[in-house]
């Protein structure tokens, strides 16, 4: 049997008990991809199949945000130090740079839920600059979708829309068939998987979840990316092979080496530059080795990479359908856990 095997059994028993109504599950080597899939899209009789798109929720912040800015980092059109109002001068931080907001040291606050209140992107981010700092900068880390926003403003500052120059630095050359912002308006609504039912939306599927994102278009640096296991697992392979897919250079290896350490040393948490790097408590579960990287997405998504044993594991579901709950912290737990616990 195989390692992932035990961890597809526990989403197996999850979907068969109607807890979820399915997944994606892939497990990852520089070389390889092994494809699972579980269930339906709803709980009616519509399959996962390899065609199937998530909403990937906040994975858009590690695989599309700071993929992008490293990139123009590269590119010597920013660097980690670059700050924030030096970019957009109202910007009220003087002391926010490119890092502080890759690594959620920035001190923006985590939330305020008079978000809602805006109409449009313009309104939105007249409202994020109206926010108090609920932290000194570099002091604490404090998760904020806000900071990816303007990490997301910082790309199209540079580069216009972000999927234009995603698509031309990420998936043209990683070959991504089944990624993109805006699915529905693709045409592709009937291969998403949706991602909630509210009173205010009705079924959510093909268009964004968050509803920040949701009020700035669709495109945003904190989320709004669709896309399959293929091609979820196809950036996961890119990591695990310090930047290179198929011997083309997609981010420098040099590059990829910063993501092998921590930045926040001596504060609350430990984070590399966007994702959770080896953190007690976290989702991964127990036995996360002491190089890795992970991070989740609200809908039910995660992706973990370990560099010390050279995998990592997709897990694409849409725990949040029909409503919202906290049962992905227990299950993805229980998942990572029969599978990493095997493979030392």
């Amino acid at each position: 049997m195989k390692y992932i095997e035990y961890g597809v059994e526990v989403i197996k028993k999850y979907v068969e008990e109607k807890v979820l109504a399915g997944a994606a599950i892939g497990f990852v080597t520089k070389d390889s991809v092994d494809e699972y899939y579980l269930g339906n899209k709803t709980f009616e009789n519509d399959p996962i199949d390899e065609n199937s798109l998530y909403d990937l929720a906040s994975l858009t912040k590690v695989l599309i945000t700071t993929n992008l800015i490293l990139k123009m980092i590269e590119e010597g059109l920013i660097s980690f130090e670059t700050k924030i109002v030096e970019i957009f001068p109202e910007f009220p931080f003087e002391d926010i740079n490119i890092m502080h907001l890759l690594t959620h040291t920035s001190g923006i606050v985590a939330d305020n839920k008079d978000y809602r209140k805006c109409k449009d992107k313009q309104q939105l981010w007249q409202f994020l600059i109206s926010l108090k700092q609920s932290i000194p900068t570099g002091t604490f880390v404090e998760y904020s979708c806000f900071g990816y926003i303007v990490l997301g403003k910082v790309i199209e500052y540079f580069k216009g829309d972000i999927e234009k120059y995603a698509k031309e630095v990420l998936f043209e050359p990683l070959e991504l068939n089944g990624i993109m912002y805006n699915a529905k308006e693709k045409g592709k609504e009937k291969d998403c998987v949706p991602s909630e039912v509210t009173a205010e939306r009705g079924e959510i599927r093909g268009i964004v979840h968050d509803g920040k994102a949701n009020i700035i278009g669709g495109k945003a640096g904190n989320a709004g990316l669709f896309g399959n296991l293929k091609s979820v697992s196809k950036i996961a392979q890119m990591f695990l092979n310090n930047g290179k897919y198929k011997g083309k250079e997609i981010l420098k290896e040099e590059t990829i080496q910063l993501l092998k350490k921590p930045y926040t040393k001596g504060l609350n948490l430990s984070r590399t530059i966007g994702w959770i790097f080896a953190q007690e408590g976290e989702s991964m579960g127990l036995h996360y080795s002491d190089c890795c990287l992970y991070h989740t997405g609200f809908t039910g998504t995660s992706l973990y990479i370990d560099y010390v044993r050279e995998i990592a594991i997709v897990l694409l579901t849409n725990a949040a359908y029909p409503t919202r709950d906290d049962k992905m912290i227990k299950i993805r737990r229980e998942f990572h856990n029969m599978i990493l616990e095997k493979y030392i």
